[in-house]
């Protein structure tokens, strides 16, 4: 066999059994050079596996003509082979502002609906995808910066309910190299130079400083492993739909149980699942559980007292009864309790306040003092980590920057005007037991910014919406 990129990727497809001969296969084509290099090599082994083939665009619209006119490229270049070509449009941003979704989640949720709809109303076995291994290393990466369980460590998938990954075996820089030399015509996506978005960061900063500093020469062993945790996921199939028999009562009225003693008896795989589909059976949507929510959810049940309510969303709570979890989904949920642990570069959301809390580590020439309490800085030498995040308590008390002796929350609340979070829902954060911060009001005295300060804890508060970002494959 030969070692080019079209012998490697048939030896590939061959290996892990991607294509059968006779197969119907649905291109999923941007334009982009990743999916014309599939595109190209598809057609280059048609006849050895007697494919048929057909081409689907998704245009998202979040680049006005720039997008049109890559759906027009891909039309042509479907009519020039004589496949057939499916295209659908949809309102990205409008749908991601609706549902409170990122742009890159929203894109990905669309664009897998039409290519599933489209592969099932033409009678397409599968969906090819152009994800390569420099993606799968991105991936990982991006999911081990932000706390990936055992499911994020396997990355993106080669095989996935309807979906291959012919690709994925090959890096960025070859895929460049054989479009240069076979003269493959592609598109190219503006977005994918714009480093505010943290995938592009990780490629043009992060992946280069792997090869150049620490001398990674390739990245197949990010492969390996990968394959390697998505077997292992395949061999828990089994023992996942066990599980979910013995823990859970069957969904009644919109709620549903979840026995404590059974749940607490299994790995930290298996109680993210068991949250996770809870949480998607209730909403009818796929729920991502993140480590943050995971560990809150843990301390709630180890801590919360019988009746206390536990949010995991605006419409989605978990509440105490004698053995049992119960989640409930509502439309209008009261107290709810919050207690988390946070560290530096921790994102924690709130989603029924709203918003999510920020923390990183600045320098002291970084700090930029405004009058909104949304940003707050706290003298990091004072400070131990991680700090906690709780609801406020009648009995808690505070020194508020600026006052010389301590006061009682409950009457410094009172007091206060216009008061970001409602004081039934106010929250603070503590450092050793010691409230450093009233979340969205004011910080302690104690922990104020001087001359002296070297570094500080960036404390800062956003509006329920992720990083917008999506890419042309």
């Amino acid at each position: 066999m030969g070692t080019s990129l079209k012998y490697r990727f048939l030896e590939f497809v061959n290996y892990h059994q991607l294509i059968q001969a006779g197969d119907r296969i649905l291109l999923a084509v941007s334009g982009g050079i990743d999916s014309m290099v599939l595109l190209h090599l598809m057609v280059t082994w048609q006849k050895y596996f007697t494919m048929r083939l057909g081409i689907a665009h998704f245009n998202h619209q979040l680049r006005g003509e720039e997008a049109d006119a890559d759906e027009a490229f891909v039309r042509r270049v479907a009519e020039e082979f004589n496949f057939p070509f499916y295209c659908e449009r949809a309102d990205v941003a409008a749908y991601a502002d609706r549902h409170k979704l990122s742009l890159e989640e929203a894109a990905r949720l669309l664009r897998e609906d039409f290519l599933v709809s489209c592969r099932r109303q033409n009678g397409y076995r599968v969906i090819a995808t152009a994800h390569h291994l420099t993606d799968q290393v991105e991936t990982i990466l991006m999911r081990l910066f932000f706390g990936a369980g055992l499911e994020g460590l396997a990355g993106i998938r080669l095989k996935k309910e309807g979906f291959i990954r012919p690709l994925l075996f090959a890096e960025k820089n070859e895929i460049i190299q054989y479009a240069r030399e076979q003269g493959i015509e592609f598109r190219e996506d503006s977005t994918n130079q714009d480093l505010s978005l943290l995938r592009n960061r990780i490629r043009e900063r992060v992946l280069p400083f792997l090869k150049q500093e620490l001398k990674v020469t390739h990245f197949q062993p990010f492969l390996r492993n990968s394959l390697i945790v998505q077997d292992w996921l395949e061999y828990l199939k089994p023992q996942w739909a066990e599980v979910k028999k013995a823990c859970l009562e069957p969904k009644n009225e919109n709620k549903i149980g979840l026995d404590i003693t059974l749940y607490n008896r299994y790995f930290t795989l298996f109680k993210v699942k068991l949250v996770e589909y809870i949480l998607h059976q209730l909403s009818g949507e796929q729920s991502s559980l993140s480590y943050q929510q995971y560990q809150a959810f843990e301390n709630w049940l180890r801590t919360g007292k019988q009746g206390r309510k536990f949010a995991f969303n605006p419409t989605i709570y978990a509440s105490k009864h004698g053995e049992k979890v119960w989640f409930y989904r509502t439309s209008l949920i009261e107290h709810l309790e919050v207690d988390a642990l946070l560290n530096p570069e921790d994102v924690y959301s709130l989603e029924h306040l709203g918003i999510k809390i920020k923390l990183r580590v600045v320098n002291s020439n970084e700090i930029m003092f405004t009058s909104d309490h949304r940003k707050e800085y706290l003298d990091l030498k004072n400070i131990r980590f991680p700090l906690r995040l709780r609801n406020w308590k009648p009995r808690d008390r505070f020194q508020p920057l600026g006052m010389k002796h301590s006061k009682k929350l409950s009457d410094f609340l009172t007091d206060e005007k216009n008061l970001m979070i409602p004081k039934e829902h106010a929250l603070v954060m503590e450092s050793r037991g010691e409230i450093v911060y009233v979340v969205g009001v004011r910080i302690s005295e104690k922990y104020k910014i001087t001359s002296k300060t070297q570094k500080a804890v960036e404390v800062k508060i956003e509006d329920y919406e992720s990083a917008r970002n999506t890419n042309n494959r």
